[in-house]
């Protein structure tokens, strides 16, 4: 109500001032365009690169290309082993799974995450 009232005695309207155009680069059809450019240039470039090179947020550039109806085909980066760590694992899955067969009265749970929470 103040703002109101100060307004009034201001501009002797109570009307906002009008706005200017929206700044939203999403909703504009130029940056679509080249973001579909960009995307078919390199199918595979992350998401994260084209919002960093486009200067805007990550969650708006995964709104822009699902609007565009395309995906990203970037693949992860995955764990790379190396010959002895493969090795190891062999080992180990094996004598876990000997182990196994002679106690198989003993129950052993294998999570990675936590089972128990404590308030």
């Amino acid at each position: 109500m103040y703002n109101v009232i100060n307004r009034r005695k201001a501009t002797n309207s109570t009307k906002r001032k009008p706005r200017g155009p929206p700044t939203n680069k999403k909703g504009m059809p130029e940056f679509l365009e080249a973001l579909k450019v960009m995307i078919k240039a390199a199918p595979t470039t992350l998401i994260r690169k084209l919002a960093r090179d486009s200067s805007i947020s990550m969650p708006t550039m995964i709104k822009a290309v699902r609007d565009l109806r395309m995906k990203s085909r970037a693949c992860p980066p995955c764990q790379l082993l190396m010959d002895k760590n493969r090795e190891n694992r062999v080992i180990r899955g094996k004598k876990l799974l000997n182990w196994l067969k002679c106690n198989d009265t003993t129950v052993k749970i294998f999570s990675d995450k936590k089972m128990f929470t404590a308030d």
